[in-house]
């Protein structure tokens, strides 16, 4: 909660402050300090993961824990923004563009999707026991095969439908009212 909390009011003040609009200028006037910010946060990332966790005893609760494990979450929020980023520079090149817009359906009903993966995890990783006997090849060719999924079922879906169903959900609750789908 709040990993994706923070990364929500990220994207409301970038909103706000007008970043979105010119985003393309935005991610070029800030490549140098982003990128070397992302690589020492990734870094930190692996040292914990491969030289901390493995070798060291952290006793839960400890200032030294929290701050350990602050920081890694701060560096899976860097991976993030490095994947919207590097997403955003690529999409400035017009021969990816089109490329990268097949995932635009998927990006269309991102909160059904989230949810769908999510739901999908759950099944995969806890009801059929597979967290502690997948490798990290198996778990891209799952992530992957999901997402393409999602790509299709997506593309599908709004070729019936102009918003997503938990989209849909969504702005009926936030406007107080049922509003067209089709």
């Amino acid at each position: 909660l709040p990993f994706a909390a923070s990364i929500a009011i990220l994207g409301a003040y970038l909103v706000k402050k007008g970043v979105v609009n010119n985003i393309y200028n935005f991610i070029y006037k800030i490549r140098i300090p982003f990128l070397l910010t992302i690589i020492g946060l990734i870094s930190y990332r692996f040292v914990f993961l491969y030289g901390i966790r493995p070798n060291y005893h952290l006793e839960p609760g400890s200032i030294y824990s929290i701050l350990l494990i602050n920081l890694f979450i701060l560096a899976d929020m860097a991976m993030a923004l490095l994947y919207v980023w590097i997403l955003i520079f690529l999409f400035q090149k017009q021969s990816l563009k089109k490329l990268l817009s097949i995932f635009s359906y998927a990006g269309k009903m991102a909160f059904t999707n989230y949810i769908l993966q999510s739901i999908i995890g759950y099944i995969l990783m806890r009801s059929l026991g597979l967290y502690e006997l997948l490798t990290p090849s198996m778990a891209i060719l799952i992530v992957l095969f999901v997402f393409i999924g999602q790509v299709i079922l997506s593309k599908l879906w709004l070729s019936s439908f102009k918003l997503g169903p938990l989209e849909w959900l969504w702005r009926c609750i936030s406007y107080g009212k049922i509003i067209p789908i089709k």
